[in-house]
């Protein structure tokens, strides 16, 4: 015996209701989209695109029909050379100028024992307006002093030989000395002269000015001449005193002195630093012509190069401050990273 499950009356009733509802939304949808599609033949086309029916080039021609240009409301006018060029606008920021911009530094490590007096009697400060060759500070150095001793001392002993010389070519006549002193002691004269011009492209190659040379060549010449004069003592009671003429105070110093003409953006020293050759002592920068760093947008880039040379040309305008006059200049160069 086989049992079959009956659906009740209700249960029927329920799913033709659905069915029903279902089939009306259906054909509702459909109506509703046919009578648009009539409305609209221009959607038509584009729901059921034509190659034919698509923009194309000809010749370098866009080719475009009726129906597109219906569609999209599209009409032609005739090609004008612009009357105005197009305007980029960029935002940047002001820079200085690496061509007039100086690091001050010494050639020479020593002890800061002066900082120049600046307009008002004070020493050099920052924003101070200063000329080329304005002292800026003194530097006392060990090794410039010892330089400069040794060329006293090469020339002290120059002077010495060359007189002794002078004398034995007088004795050679007669015959009165062997001709081997006499070559013995234009040797010991040669090397003088050699010790002296050695020590002098030194000073030369560490920029010691001739002024400074010829005042170490005086002191020189002062000291041969009282060592040949002998020892001028006085007495004085019971002890004997020596005459010795003052040691010069500004023997060692080393003049810093501004290179440009320019404002002074950076002071790095004071009275009492020891300082390298590696420090920046000063920073001075002619501040009467700026550069303009400005960042241009990437898709902006293809107008800005297709421009000529000659018509680089941009108008700058400040924000900052009550000028509001604009500056003309030359763009002179384009980077190349992004």
């Amino acid at each position: 015996m086989i049992w079959v499950k009956m659906p009740n009356s209700k249960s029927l009733r329920h799913t033709w209701a659905l069915r029903t509802l279902w089939l009306a939304i259906v054909l509702t949808l459909a109506v509703g989209v046919y009578m648009f599609l009539r409305q609209e033949p221009s959607l038509a086309l584009s729901l059921k695109p034509s190659p034919t029916h698509l923009p194309r080039m000809d010749s370098g021609e866009l080719i475009v029909t009726p129906e597109l240009v219906k569609s999209m409301g599209l009409r032609s006018e005739p090609i004008r050379i612009a009357s105005k060029p197009s305007t980029l606008r960029f935002t940047g920021q002001l820079m200085l100028d690496p061509n007039r911009l100086v690091h001050v530094t010494t050639r020479f490590s020593g002890e800061v024992i002066q900082v120049a007096p600046g307009e008002k009697g004070t020493p050099v400060q920052v924003g101070q307006q200063v000329k080329r060759g304005q002292l800026l500070a003194v530097l006392w150095s060990k090794e410039i002093g010892e330089k400069k001793s040794d060329l006293v001392d090469a020339l002290s002993q120059l002077f010495l030989d060359e007189s002794v010389f002078k004398k034995l070519k007088v004795l050679e006549t007669p015959g009165a000395i062997s001709q081997r002193t006499v070559d013995e002691m234009q040797r010991k004269y040669e090397s003088d002269l050699i010790q002296v011009e050695r020590i002098r492209r030194t000073l030369d190659s560490w920029r010691i000015s001739t002024a400074e040379v010829e005042v170490l060549e005086k002191e020189a010449v002062r000291i041969h001449a009282r060592a040949m004069a002998g020892p001028a003592t006085s007495t004085a009671g019971s002890k004997t005193q020596i005459d010795v003429s003052p040691v010069d105070s500004t023997w060692a110093n080393i003049e810093i002195r501004s290179p440009i003409d320019g404002t002074v953006l950076e002071r790095n020293l004071t009275v009492g630093d020891i300082v390298g050759t590696d420090d920046d002592l000063f920073k001075v920068a002619d501040l009467t012509q700026l550069k303009v760093m400005a960042n241009i947008y990437e898709e902006d880039l293809p107008m800005l190069l297709s421009l000529a040379p000659q018509n680089r040309n941009w108008e700058i305008h400040f924000n900052a401050g009550e000028r509001t006059n604009s500056v003309r200049g030359v763009i002179e160069t384009i980077g190349n990273v992004i």
